[in-house]
């Protein structure tokens, strides 16, 4: 029962003198305590002493050793999150706005939109401009302005932005989300059909031939990101043999784990290249959307794919990808099998943090016979639907011209398995039924026919 109250009573009636009297009474008791008047009856808190004080509650209890509340060490705001003893500040997190804008070959203009920064909701207003060239625009001061790499752009608790060359592989700024780190000890595995290509299961260890340290806590729905390197910089990459110099992500669901022969059994056809003796970090499934680097969590904004030095190429961010067709000739089918509709700028590869995709398609068929058509997106090397998303049938051999639009909101690469973080390529493909050919509008400038068809995909960032 409460104390400093009176407590209303069955059958008492809820009028107003009832409810004003209690309040009377609260109100009271705020007012004693503002002024130092009213206190605790019976104090039974901890207590903690230092040099400069010695406070104990009436019973004497235990005493809390100094370094126990020292903020000397702490970050600047200590509140929201905790480490040990001594609270921590969750590094800035990106909420509403956020634009990644080429405005040179070498430059961009980073804007924020609004933020929270040190636990307070900011308006960044002001553009923080980036120049892949200049040195102190990254994260350690590294200029990395190699080619076919992500640039990474992140902000940190101070809201200071910058570039780095590695993706962020932390569903959230605390260092429990790690809760694996391995090696590969599979002898002879080079990433090739047979050898790491797509594997399942595969055996880790501590890299020298025992237990990995923390292997008891890994989990079904967890992820398997897999490295070349040590300081899980350069992700392996999907495709045969994938280059050791991808700095992108490697993700793999884990569906289960056998400690007694430390074999990882994870999703099926993943497409990553694992070599043996790859490093594996095992993580909290999630959004990954941090990184550490040199003790500071970094929260990624965005990322943009750098073709060579000094030369971004604004249509390819993590966050989407489009193409509009101005062809030579409109493309056309008559095969019954799925095929891309064109394999060098309908396959729209974006990086993506674990989050859903949405994807779109604009554009006019023609057919010339009885038949269907059909459209359908395929995710790196397997197709989602059987037939397809979308499709037209034409009864007769009448000739007819109809509109294809669709979106779609994707949430998994094959049926059954979720999305993993990391690099995805979203093809669109097609095929025709029955006879004749079916011809997609393509630009061609053919006279009141020259229609533009426009493919897409944008990562859904729930932000």
């Amino acid at each position: 029962m409460a104390e400093n109250y009176t407590p209303i009573q069955n059958g008492e009636p809820m009028n107003a003198a009832t409810l004003n009297s209690r309040w009377q009474e609260i109100d009271d008791a705020i007012e004693a305590m503002l002024a130092g008047t009213k206190t605790l009856a019976a104090p039974d808190i901890v207590s903690f002493a230092n040099s400069a004080h010695d406070h104990q509650d009436a019973a004497g209890a235990a005493k809390i050793n100094a370094d126990a509340i020292d903020s000397e060490d702490a970050d600047s705001g200590d509140i929201l999150g905790q480490e040990g003893w001594v609270a921590r500040e969750m590094p800035a997190s990106h909420h509403d706005g956020f634009t990644l804008t080429q405005v040179a070959a070498d430059r961009l203009i980073i804007g924020t939109g609004s933020a929270v920064i040190r636990g307070q909701t900011a308006n960044k207003d002001v553009m923080t401009e980036l120049l892949p060239s200049r040195h102190g625009d990254w994260i350690e001061g590294l200029s990395a302005e190699a080619a076919s790499l992500w640039l990474w752009v992140y902000m940190n608790e101070e809201g200071v932005i910058r570039f780095h060359d590695a993706a962020p592989n932390l569903s959230a700024p605390y260092s429990a989300n790690v809760v694996c780190q391995a090696r590969i000890a599979q002898a002879g595995w080079n990433g090739t059909a047979g050898l790491g290509l797509s594997a399942s299961p595969f055996i880790i260890d501590d890299g020298a031939g025992g237990a990995p340290p923390g292997e008891t806590n890994i989990m079904e729905g967890m992820y398997a990101l897999i490295y070349s390197d040590s300081n899980y910089e350069l992700g392996r990459g999907k495709g045969s043999a994938a280059a050791a110099a991808l700095n992108e992500q490697s993700a793999i669901t884990i569906i289960g784990y056998d400690a007694a022969t430390h074999s990882v059994s994870v999703g099926g056809a993943h497409r990553v290249a694992l070599f043996d003796n790859d490093h594996v970090l095992i993580v909290e499934a999630g959004y990954l959307d941090y990184r550490l680097i040199d003790g500071v969590y970094w929260y990624a904004l965005g990322a943009i794919w750098n073709d060579g030095s000094g030369n971004l190429s604004a249509l390819r961010t993590n966050q989407g990808d489009k193409f509009t067709a101005n062809q030579g000739s409109d493309y056309s089918i008559a095969s019954a099998t799925l095929t891309a509709v064109d394999s060098t700028n309908m396959a729209l590869k974006i990086f993506v943090r674990g989050r859903r995709v949405k994807a779109g398609f604009t554009g006019s068929c023609y057919v010339d016979a009885q038949g269907g058509v059909y459209l359908e997106i395929q995710v790196d090397d397997h197709g989602i639907y059987d037939d397809g998303m979308v499709m037209m049938y034409v009864p007769t051999a009448a000739l007819l011209i109809v509109d294809m639009s669709f979106t779609r909101m994707i949430e998994q690469n094959i049926v059954g398995h979720l999305l993993e973080p990391g690099s995805h390529t979203f093809t669109l493909r097609w095929k025709r039924t029955g006879t004749g050919t079916a011809k997609l509008w393509a630009g061609a400038g053919t006279a009141n026919l020259d229609i533009h068809p426009t493919f897409w995909v944008k990562e859904v960032t729930d932000q």
